[in-house]
């Protein structure tokens, strides 16, 4: 992991934002409760190496066990924590993958650049 700059930061996103399409999700936020979750995840089993991020899309007619389908292709991530299964083979906990990413637009994007 590296910390950067905050003009490199936003050279790196508005560089990303530039070649978007109209319309285009620009960023997604995610609260508070995938922090918890995952800090619970490692409690139960002392052994998270990372997270994972898969950029993801919604699928038509695809939802969530009680909520409504999600709108066809929009942009998404879809984070899980995972294990060190020897050298650099880190492994997805199963039954852990998240959806918790709220996409801007709609939502507002731009809290800080």
């Amino acid at each position: 992991m590296a910390i950067i700059s905050d003009e490199t930061a936003k050279a790196f996103i508005n560089h990303f934002r530039s070649t978007l399409p109209e319309g285009e999700i620009k960023s997604l936020w995610m609260d508070r409760n995938l922090i918890d979750t995952i800090r619970q995840l490692d409690g139960d089993t002392a052994k998270l190496s990372g997270l994972r991020i898969y950029l993801a899309r919604y699928k038509e007619g695809v939802g969530i066990t009680g909520e409504a389908p999600f709108t066809k292709n929009r942009f998404t991530v879809v984070v899980v924590p995972t294990v060190n299964e020897g050298g650099d083979l880190e492994k997805d906990i199963p039954g852990a993958y998240m959806d918790t990413a709220l996409p801007c637009p709609p939502r507002k994007c731009d809290g800080g650049i």
